[in-house]
């Protein structure tokens, strides 16, 4: 029986997930934000697990992205069983009022945040 992914709420403590198989080509990342350098996706973690502490239960993750208007770092978490699941956390973000997209792993490594 599949197990049910906890809500994305901002009000609502959620329980730490398991520790997750390191990140492979096929696994679908949750993209929250985009930031000029790693040091702001550091900082960009820390107030969206504030305001949204069930983040906390999934691996955040950043990826450089080299474009034409320059280098941006990409903030995105893993930890979904699927694509679909990923997705349908995403739209619960957003329902309450964040921000975020599922795109697939492009060179994702974890964020080395500080444990509080």
């Amino acid at each position: 029986m599949p197990r049910k992914a906890p809500a994305i709420h901002h009000s609502k403590p959620m329980r730490a997930l398991a520790a997750r198989r390191p990140v492979g080509a096929g696994d679908a990342v949750m993209q929250l934000g985009s930031y000029r350098s790693p040091q702001q996706v550091t900082a960009g973690w820390n107030h969206l697990t504030q305001r949204y502490p069930a983040l906390r239960g999934y691996l955040p993750l950043r990826a450089r992205f080299d474009s034409p208007q320059g280098t941006y770092w990409r903030l995105s978490i893993q930890g979904f069983s699927t694509q679909r699941e990923a997705i349908a956390r995403c739209q619960q973000l957003k329902n309450n009022g964040g921000k975020c997209f599922v795109r697939g792993f492009a060179g994702d490594a974890p964020v080395q945040v500080a444990s509080n």
